[in-house]
């Protein structure tokens, strides 16, 4: 994701976020993706926190 975050910056855009949906690599406005309410698993937060520390 960071990658593809780095090429759209390259590219110009401003104010997206990478992300992945069904598996592909996806960017939208941050506005189109604060409309949507998500839920995240936590365990998977917590094991990538715990990598972070």
């Amino acid at each position: 994701m960071g990658e593809k975050a780095v090429d759209l910056l390259v590219e110009g855009e401003k104010g997206v976020m990478v992300g992945l949906i069904n598996g592909k690599l996806i960017h939208s406005s941050f506005e189109e993706a604060a409309k949507e309410k998500y839920t995240i698993d936590l365990s998977i937060y917590h094991l990538a926190r715990s990598f972070s520390i």
